[in-house]
């Protein structure tokens, strides 16, 4: 799959000329075959239905791009990225994609995929921290399909919760990775084979984002991959996030220049995962692990048996932010601009000059 060339948006064809995007509604038949049934889901490119496949009869998902962003060409190339990246990755830990096209009628670009059964890591952590056995099946699946992907030069960029599926299957849980939407091709490869990133423009989840894709998502590599897997691993086990902040421009300072709190302080966890973490998300990159199956071996080879006790009681009820002494030591400069960024504006939060 890694050698399978990613076509242009002009090889499967735009919004024909002419057409103007329609919404749908419950009943319409998307691309001559996919009926909508009902509306599941909006996302930030499309919305998400369950229809019936007429031909098999057989259910299915269908996302279809947002009307509102059709006419525009990043947006539309992302879009179809997401399908091709899904569809080269094909594997029990990437959502299957069956079809791609633009609906003719409606002149509304869609994929048609299988319709997953369950609940997204997010939902699942709002009832609380998992175990290190539960929280090691599910970044076992995450690494299997991100190591796949990295091998296909394709890195995800959008790792967090709500991109992670869990689908019950038997007696456990199968998780897949979700949202392609803002992946690119590893540095090196044709420019033109992914969507290309505005200058300065931030992509992904900033809770979730290495300093270096804050700092420049056109230059990342896999190793932001890892660091937005760690930062899940790091909050399945102690039920928050590492990088936590009351404004995007605080929070930005804290994953470029903060220390979070040792997981073993907020939880029980295996002795040596302080380690593992900080490993995860140095900011070296030459120090980080190297690939997702690197780190999987790592995470895997800490002993659960092997426990450390949790803090103190006051730091498991109200976590102090060990930020501040870092920032003392490595003073960060203010961001430019008048007001906090947005997540797609350019920020120099993580500048060190």
């Amino acid at each position: 799959m890694a050698d399978k060339p990613f076509v242009s948006t002009e090889d499967l064809g735009a919004t024909p000329t002419g057409a103007i995007a329609i919404e749908p509604v419950r009943g319409d038949v998307i691309g001559q075959r996919w009926q909508l049934e009902e509306f599941i889901a909006r996302g930030g490119m499309g919305r998400i239905w369950r229809a019936t496949d007429l031909r098999l009869q057989e259910t299915v998902a269908i996302k279809l791009m947002d009307p509102a962003l059709v006419e525009t060409d990043i947006a539309r190339s992302r879009f179809m990225f997401e399908a091709q990246a899904a569809a080269a990755l094909r594997g029990p830990n990437v959502v299957a994609v069956l079809d791609f096209n633009v609906d003719a009628v409606r002149g509304l670009p869609y994929m048609a995929m299988e319709l997953l059964r369950g609940e997204d890591l997010a939902r699942r952590l709002e009832r609380g921290p998992l175990s290190f056995e539960q929280t090691l099946a599910i970044i076992a699946d995450v690494c299997a399909a991100i190591g796949r992907a990295h091998r296909a030069q394709i890195i995800h960029r959008d790792l967090k919760p709500g991109n992670v599926f869990l689908l019950a299957e038997g007696a456990g849980a199968v998780a897949k990775v979700l949202d392609f939407g803002i992946a690119k091709l590893a540095p090196g490869l044709r420019a033109g084979d992914s969507p290309r990133t505005q200058t300065g423009a931030m992509l992904g989840t900033p809770d979730y984002m290495a300093p270096e894709q804050i700092e420049n998502a056109q230059r990342v590599d896999h190793r932001a991959d890892l660091w937005s897997i760690a930062v899940m691993t790091y909050e399945c086990l102690t039920g928050v996030r590492p990088f936590r902040a009351n404004s995007l421009v605080e929070l930005i300072r804290e994953v470029c220049f903060g220390t979070p709190v040792p997981a073993s302080k907020l939880a029980v966890v295996p002795r040596g995962f302080d380690a593992w973490f900080e490993r995860a998300v140095n900011h070296n990159l030459q120090r980080r692990f190297a690939s997702a199956e690197e780190l999987l071996e790592a995470l895997r080879a800490l002993d659960p048996a092997n426990a450390g006790p949790a803090g103190s009681e006051d730091a498991k009820a109200k976590p102090e932010r060990q930020g501040p002494k870092a920032r003392s030591e490595r003073p960060c400069p203010r961001p430019r601009g008048p007001g906090p960024p947005t997540p797609t504006r350019s920020t120099s939060a993580c500048s060190r000059s």
